[in-house]
């Protein structure tokens, strides 16, 4: 990208945003004109993702689930401080019948927010409801009532996991 070439409408990494800061601007112009384009990009970043997100979901529900992951995955990309678009890619997966794609991504969301009860309690749910591991899914969710004591989801869920463990324990 040139200096001649307008930055509207482009997707641009920051680095390549303060290239286009002048030259002729020092000192405090130069740190308000940083300021603005940090505070720009850090709004811009979450609405971008979101955006990937919800594309994302569009292209699964007309049946591209290669395009709707890639979009989810460029979403995460985009915005890595959140895991709403693993836990997008892992429900894509899952309906696609991508067990262990689906699980990989819920793991990941796990792993890189480790502080998110949210992304134990999906993790534990689909160890339970969609892969018949209750044993996981009780050991899963005690990082989310960890994390959220209170949280009736999450208790219930260990219930679940608990009750069904002892279920196949049973069996014949």
């Amino acid at each position: 990208m040139g200096p001649e070439e307008p930055l509207a409408g482009r997707s641009a990494p920051l680095s390549a945003l303060i290239d286009h800061i002048p030259r002729a601007c020092s000192g405090p112009a130069s740190a308000v004109l940083l300021t603005g384009l940090l505070t720009a990009w850090a709004i811009w970043q979450p609405l971008a993702a979101d955006r990937q997100t919800t594309d994302a979901l569009e292209l699964a529900e007309d049946g591209d689930v290669d395009g709707a992951i890639a979009k989810a995955r460029d979403a995460a990309d985009t915005n890595p401080l959140t895991s709403e678009p693993l836990l997008v890619e892992a429900a894509i997966s899952a309906q696609a019948g991508r067990e262990a794609e689906a699980e990989a991504a819920l793991e990941d969301a796990v792993l890189k927010f480790p502080g998110d009860p949210e992304t134990w309690t999906r993790l534990a749910a689909f160890q339970l409801g969609t892969l018949g591991e209750p044993a996981d899914a009780a050991e899963t969710i005690r990082g989310a009532l960890y994390l959220d004591p209170h949280s009736i989801t999450a208790r219930q869920l260990f219930l679940e996991a608990r009750a069904s463990e002892r279920e196949q324990l049973n069996e014949p």
